[in-house]
């Protein structure tokens, strides 16, 4: 005869509880980098390369043009991992030569150096333009506002490949600069022009790192929602493998519990992270499928957003 019926019920419930608990996704979200192609079909982000600054000593600007090739080739060195001043940065100087003409190349570099050869030229800035004051805030020491300064400038991209001394690409670059400042409503007009002319080359060496987009793959963080069953150590090294990118080794894992797991959300869940994969990898109806999968499994709150982010990727 059992003398404990209620005890026996009550430590029933409890145990139903406990494994409720321990298979409830919690939310993570990971800034993942999401890798993109280069702008054009080129990518150097393993080969051998050279940088060139062409100087036109006719023209104003032309100096410039050198900050350009630096932060260039310093973040090309930053993609490829390799130390500082590996890139090798050139300078020359002639107001004849057209590097356009593959025929000129041979003067440019006579000694094959690289397998590429990266040139910038015909740099030229504009004007400086201030903006009207678009805020304004007083302190206890007076009135401070918010001014932007622009700078038209333009310059010309060309990529050869050495070996063939062919010109593989030119591209025209042209953008503004913008300087926002925070001053006092004092200052004059030419002492804001002054203070960003001081920090015009660091500003023309960050368009530098910007083009080597042309060349190489770029990779971008991105905040991803993600679930996780917090007791479970494989959920965990799901997780740490996606949040460094690799993907691949999440979707074994996540796989694996979609299809073996006994309760409908850890399918759910697993359904879900393995959307997002896919997503993250460019199988974007893959992704769909996934997140369908999980709705045959149950109703998790987190499915509309994930579908809602597909849908932004996607564009439909």
């Amino acid at each position: 005869m059992n003398r404990f019926p209620f005890l026996r019920s009550l430590a029933t419930v409890l145990l139903f509880g406990l494994l409720a608990v321990a298979c409830t996704p919690v939310r993570y979200y990971v800034n993942v980098e999401q890798k993109s192609h280069s702008k054009t079909r080129y990518d150097l982000s393993h080969s051998s390369l050279a940088v060139m600054a062409m100087h036109d000593p006719q023209g104003r600007d032309s100096a410039y043009v050198m900050a350009v090739a630096l932060g260039f080739a310093q973040e090309m060195e930053a993609i490829q991992h390799v130390p500082e001043a590996t890139i090798p940065v050139y300078t020359f100087v002639s107001d004849t030569l057209n590097p356009g003409d593959a025929g000129y190349l041979p003067y440019l570099l006579p000694d094959e150096v690289s397998d590429y050869l990266v040139i910038f030229d015909s740099m030229q800035l504009g004007d400086y333009q201030l903006q009207p004051e678009s805020f304004a805030d007083r302190s206890f020491d007076g009135m401070y506002v918010t001014r932007e300064i622009y700078l038209p400038f333009s310059c010309r991209f060309l990529l050869f490949h050495q070996p063939t001394k062919q010109c593989l690409l030119e591209k025209p670059v042209a953008d503004s600069l913008v300087w926002t400042v925070l001053t006092d409503a004092a200052v004059s007009d030419a002492r804001l022009i002054a203070r960003a002319h001081e920090s015009l080359e660091p500003v023309l060496e960050q368009v530098g790192k910007e083009l080597t987009s042309y060349v190489s793959a770029t990779a971008t963080p991105n905040e991803q929602l993600l679930l996780v069953l917090e007791n479970d150590e494989d959920w965990i090294r799901a997780l740490e493998y996606a949040a460094d990118g690799q993907w691949e080794e999440s979707i074994s894992i996540w796989t694996e519990k979609a299809h073996k797991a006994k309760y409908w959300k850890v399918k759910a869940a697993a359904a879900c992270n393995l959307s997002v994969a896919c997503r993250m990898l460019g199988q974007n109806a893959l992704a769909e499928q996934w997140l369908d999968w999980a709705c045959e499994m149950g109703t998790l709150p987190e499915v509309p957003i994930l579908r809602a982010q597909l849908k932004a990727t996607t564009g439909r």
